[in-house]
């Protein structure tokens, strides 16, 4: 058919849409009865606790976006100014700019042919030529990086690795979930991601000096009450409101899981066979 002919909704595919049938609504009406709807609140603690659980890993910290996220950790983890750090050339330019804006400078390395992730021997082989300082690596549509070879890598070279983790949340990798890779990991709630809280990003660490470094940069490097601050830093913090979306997604986050993979089942068997389509 012309393309003149064509519905301007029927002529794309979604990435993801949102799916707000749940308790979003009344959970952002408490937010507003209770008066907490700005960068501080029960929610936002909450949220910090359940995806700590999720990832399997002690301390959450959450940020306003998946990017501040990434640029957090990295400054979090001690990546100054000037080093380099490898990110994958298939990934969404936040990822890079996450890493010009903590003040380092991306090092692009290519993505496996099968699962579109960072190809762990073009890492190792990257490493091996010394003068890196960190690799982030990015999980692909709810496929997570081969996390075994990459971590190996980055532990023999003594590189810090970070997981961006924002496309697979629910995933796991031999029975590890999402998130429990590298010295931290990241997710994405923005509003295409599996879990949405309208905006948002949180990080998730063992380690607990990363962690608290983190929160403190993110709320202005705040020295106690008073209006004193020990370094530059920046407002990254998360509201109460996108934490109330966010919990009322979580809820719900099996049943969405369940609903993509019906959704990538139904393309698999429609396109099996097809002589011009690898599945």
């Amino acid at each position: 058919m012309p393309s003149d002919h064509l519905h301007p909704d029927d002529a794309w595919i979604p990435l993801s849409e949102p799916d707000l049938r749940g308790r979003e609504r009344e959970l952002l009406v408490r937010c507003i009865d209770d008066g907490w709807v700005s960068t501080s609140g029960p929610f936002v603690t909450e949220l910090e606790s359940a995806f700590a659980a999720l990832s399997q890993r002690c301390h959450a910290v959450s940020t306003s976006t998946g990017t501040a996220a990434i640029e957090l950790a990295l400054v979090a983890a001690g990546i100054q100014r000037g080093a380099r750090v490898i990110v994958p050339d298939w990934t969404f330019a936040a990822t890079a700019n996450a890493v010009i804006h903590a003040g380092a400078l991306p090092v692009f390395v290519d993505a496996d042919r099968q699962s579109f992730t960072l190809d762990p021997d073009l890492v190792e082989q990257r490493l091996a030529s010394g003068g890196i300082d960190a690799v982030v690596s990015v999980d692909v549509l709810g496929q997570i990086c081969d996390m075994d070879r990459l971590g190996a890598a980055c532990r023999r070279h003594d590189v810090l690795l970070v997981s961006d983790a924002a496309g697979s949340l629910g995933a796991s990798y031999k029975g590890q979930p999402a998130g429990k890779f590298g010295k931290a990991a990241i997710f994405s709630l923005n509003g295409n991601k599996i879990v949405t809280g309208g905006g948002g990003g949180m990080i998730v660490t063992d380690d607990d000096l990363l962690a608290k470094r983190a929160r403190h940069l993110s709320t202005q490097a705040r020295a106690g009450t008073e209006y004193t601050h020990d370094a530059c830093a920046y407002n990254y913090r998360m509201t109460n409101l996108n934490a109330a979306v966010a919990l009322a997604q979580l809820e719900r986050l099996d049943e969405m899981l369940a609903r993509r993979l019906e959704i990538a089942d139904t393309y698999d068997r429609a396109l099996a066979g097809h002589m011009h389509i690898k599945l």
